[in-house]
């Protein structure tokens, strides 16, 4: 199985509370995220503030269903988005997301994924 490192893909979203997730970045913070060995990423949350113009982001991974290992990991090229532009990304055939990467800039009040 191959699997690809995208900086972001906002298509998974699991509604929960916000106290019972951990975030992986700070405010303005870059965020750099990969799943333990095997697993893929099952859900994304994220919180935004109105002041800082910006979000804090959760991730939640999961095994391979059947025992299935994880191929060869690279990120993809380019973005998903560029700035103040929507972000979205479709894995390739048999590729699934086991990382995030996001970088924000003050100066466009926005984050690459």
């Amino acid at each position: 199985m191959t699997c690809w490192r995208l900086t972001a893909s906002l298509a998974l979203l699991t509604l929960g509370l916000a106290a019972d997730w951990q975030f992986v970045n700070s405010w303005y913070g870059d965020v750099n995220f990969n799943c333990p060995k095997d697993q893929m990423l099952s859900s994304i949350f994220s919180i935004y503030n109105h002041f800082t113009v910006d979000r804090l982001w959760s991730f939640g991974c999961t095994p391979f269903p059947s025992g299935d290992q994880l191929g060869d990991c690279s990120w993809s090229v380019d973005y998903a988005n560029d700035w103040t532009e929507y972000s979205e990304y479709q894995c390739p055939l048999h590729a699934v997301l086991a990382g995030v990467h996001s970088t924000v800039s003050i100066e466009h009040r926005d984050r690459r994924m």
